[in-house]
């Protein structure tokens, strides 16, 4: 382990110019690639139910975390702050839903509450839902005519109005978080809508796709037709990528972005067949080329996720425009670490010489944050504790009502002189909003 002061090491000019421009040698990058976990439904073809744990793309067989056994229809999973939890949902066919926490670290469950029905609904069935830079729980229910808020006191909050499905149409399609400016992307039936966290709706397409990716090489919104792969920006053009569907045994449902390796990356196709076929994940290069098929399994995905890819993540610490900055690096334990924040972005962000990309872009902040200088945080930069994490925190609670909506940008790496451009690791970025 490094034993440098990691003060020095961070605040150095060498740090700062290593940061700065890609500058060292090129040779092996330290291996970032994640396992993933997934959502199995015996709600169609095949006996699994419960979560799934594969540790690459070609594992064979799939490995068993401890699946519950419990729930039968799709089941939103969601990493939580602090990137050592996941939260499962069992959806129930009565009134309200059982939330459960699974343990990464121990590899269990333990039943974290049962949710009310969501109203006006009189059942409690979230279709998509994800947990929100406060470390709130946003749920996109079944057949809803908005989001929903969990409140502290358990009760549900109706954060945007949507449009009420057509006669017949459904809420089946994905919530997910604009990178670019810390709002809600939700589409369903109708459309493609943006809900702020205050409430107000905008339509930004009225496509029937779902957009269940947002590519951070160029802020784009990726949807499926169906048969092809549709980029569009944040403000609804929808264009082609050039990207086909080669099967016709499986539709794609939903895709994730592998964008560790380098800007090349890839796009994770999760894919479902009919009743008799399961699920098949494969992967194409963000540029094109030929398909490689890895993970299937002979029952559904209806979720996943990378595995502790949520490197840094924030929760609401006390009051509005306080959070903890919580760090997890679980491989790096002991390692020096500085947790980078940016007004200005996250595209296209820093290129390392070594093919790697620093998903920031480097801006007055950045250098204060670097030289330990940036007012209102602490523990942005340190040693990485013995199971790899830390937490920092940004206290902007006094600043005014004219800066709400603004987003700021944050990225952790850990430090390595053995490294490649002497960074060992590289988290994906997250967007906080000012609220």
């Amino acid at each position: 382990m490094p034993t440098t002061s990691v003060d020095n090491s961070i605040r150095s000019p060498v740090f700062l110019g290593l940061l700065l421009s890609s500058c060292t040698l090129v040779s092996e990058v330290c291996a970032q690639q994640p396992g993933y976990v997934m959502w199995l439904t015996n709600n169609g073809p095949g006996p699994l139910s419960g979560l799934f744990y594969a540790p690459t793309m070609s594992a064979s067989p799939w490995q068993v975390t401890q699946p519950t056994q419990r729930g039968v229809a799709p089941s939103p999973i969601v990493a939580l702050p602090g990137n050592r939890h996941l939260l499962v949902n069992e959806t129930d066919t009565g009134s309200g839903s059982t939330f459960y926490l699974f343990s990464r670290d121990a590899r269990n469950y333990q039943s974290l509450f049962r949710s009310p029905p969501i109203p006006p609904l009189g059942s409690g069935t979230p279709w998509s839902c994800l947990v929100d830079q406060e470390g709130d729980l946003v749920v996109l229910p079944y057949g809803a005519d908005g989001l929903y808020r969990l409140r502290t006191d358990m009760s549900w909050e109706r954060i945007g109005v949507l449009t009420p499905p057509p006669p017949g149409g459904r809420y089946t399609r994905r919530l997910i978080v604009d990178l670019d400016s810390g709002d809600y992307i939700v589409s369903h039936d109708v459309g493609i809508f943006r809900v702020r966290p205050t409430g107000e709706t905008l339509t930004i397409s009225t496509a029937p796709f779902h957009a269940t990716a947002q590519d951070p090489e160029t802020g784009e919104f990726l949807l499926w037709n169906g048969t092809a792969l549709m980029k569009m920006t944040g403000q609804g053009v929808i264009t082609f990528s050039g990207i086909s569907w080669p099967y016709t045994t499986h539709a794609p449902e939903f895709m994730l972005i592998d964008d560790h390796p380098s800007t090349l990356g890839e796009y994770i196709i999760v894919a479902n067949g009919t009743r008799s076929l399961g699920s098949q994940v494969s992967r194409i290069s963000r540029w094109g080329g030929p398909y490689a098929t890895g993970l299937q399994s002979p029952s559904s995905c209806s979720g996943m996720v990378f595995d502790q890819n949520l490197n840094v993540s924030t929760a609401r610490a006390g009051v509005r425009n306080k959070w903890d900055v919580l760090i997890d690096f679980a491989s790096d334990a002991g390692y020096p670490y500085v947790c980078l924040a940016s007004k200005t972005g996250y595209t296209p962000g820093i290129g390392l010489s070594d093919g790697r990309r620093i998903r920031l872009q480097v801006d007055s902040i950045t250098a204060l944050g670097i030289a330990g200088m940036l007012p209102g945080s602490n523990g942005l930069s340190g040693v990485l504790d013995s199971r790899g994490t830390a937490v920092g925190q940004i206290d902007l609670s006094g600043i005014g009502p004219a800066a709400r909506g603004t987003p700021f940008w944050l990225v952790g790496i850990v430090l390595d002189p053995a490294a490649p451009s002497g960074i060992r690791r590289i988290s994906p970025p997250v967007v906080v909003q000012i609220r």
